[in-house]
């Protein structure tokens, strides 16, 4: 499988001009591959996945999965595309605070037809355990750590098994212990033949990937091994 970005455009409309944010963007991610996209704050790393998740609108180019254009699907085959083919872990966790871990992680099968209702619960003691958390299933996100509440989030994530995972600062919110653990999990979702995209601050983070990406200036630019070691 091969996701393709091909010249991203995204230009916002701000005090009666046009402001680019991403400038001729284009990328390409194969299964099984961890892809890293770094760059300052501000830089377009957020709106870039947001895009690559569907969750916003590039002004030009192509967006290829599986030979097709994403962006020439109708709004209902997008949302399709979404559900069944990509998990988002957030930044902020995205946790519903009175919700246990067990049913934060549940909703993300409500729209999954495939998963009959019951089997529902099996399914996510399944993911849980696979995070580590089956134990902490029943705690809600106010008394678990950040690292645990973002091994929720990743659990949802991938619970409807998608082809694709994009992650924004997966680990920006723990501590270095947390970011190993996490990103060992992140090793074994690509390992499994997913393609996985992050954005982050985090030099940690790059060493895990197999590509890494810098965004400046609203263009892409991949780095070479020569250059990461320089920096």
């Amino acid at each position: 499988m091969k996701l393709e970005l091909k010249n991203i455009k995204k230009n916002v409309l701000f005090n009666n001009q046009q402001i680019s944010i991403l400038k001729d963007v284009s990328m390409t991610c194969q299964s099984g591959q961890i892809v890293v996209i770094v760059g300052e704050s501000g830089s377009g790393k957020s709106t870039l996945l947001n895009i690559m998740s569907t969750l916003d609108d590039a002004t030009a180019g192509e967006y290829l999965w599986k030979g097709n254009n994403i962006f020439s699907f109708s709004k209902k085959k997008q949302e399709s595309f979404l559900a069944n083919n990509i998990g988002i872990v957030f930044q902020q966790y995205n946790l519903i605070n009175d919700m246990p871990a067990d049913d934060n992680v549940k909703i993300a099968l409500y729209v999954n037809s495939e998963v009959k209702k019951r089997d529902r619960d099996k399914k996510v003691d399944e993911v849980l355990d696979k995070v580590g958390l089956y134990d902490r299933k029943k705690h809600l996100p106010n008394t678990l750590s950040g690292g645990e509440q973002q091994r929720v989030a990743i659990a949802r994530a991938i619970i409807n098994n998608p082809d694709i995972v994009f992650a924004d600062e997966p680990t920006g919110n723990v501590d270095r212990d947390n970011e190993e653990h996490i990103l060992n999990i992140i090793r074994e979702i690509a390992n499994q033949g997913k393609i996985v995209v992050i954005v982050t601050h985090s030099e940690v983070v790059k060493t895990f990937a197999d590509k890494v990406y810098r965004l400046s200036d609203g263009r892409l630019i991949e780095e070479t091994r020569s250059e990461e070691k320089l920096r």
